[in-house]
């Protein structure tokens, strides 16, 4: 099927192409990209974030998440602190 071919049919047929490009969605997203994200994170990893004794890229080797991901956690905690 060529593209224009596709998006004809995408065109005649919204509602199975919605249904089609979110079962895609769902297979291949799921937790492609963080597949930590759904882990909440411990007191302890709160702490250590917090204090940033350790390096991010020590931390993220023994808690097992990006350092991108430590980096976001430490500016939400302290955004959250400065809020309350």
């Amino acid at each position: 099927m060529s593209a224009k071919d596709t998006k004809t049919w995408r065109q005649r047929n919204p509602k199975k192409a919605k249904e089609a490009r979110a079962k895609h969605n769902a297979k291949y997203y799921k937790f492609h990209f963080c597949p930590n994200a759904r882990k909440p994170y411990t007191d302890e990893e709160i702490e250590a974030i917090l204090n940033k004794s350790i390096p991010d890229k020590q931390l993220a080797d023994i808690f097992g998440r990006s350092v991108k991901a430590i980096e976001l956690k430490r500016h939400f905690l302290k955004k959250e602190r400065k809020n309350d």
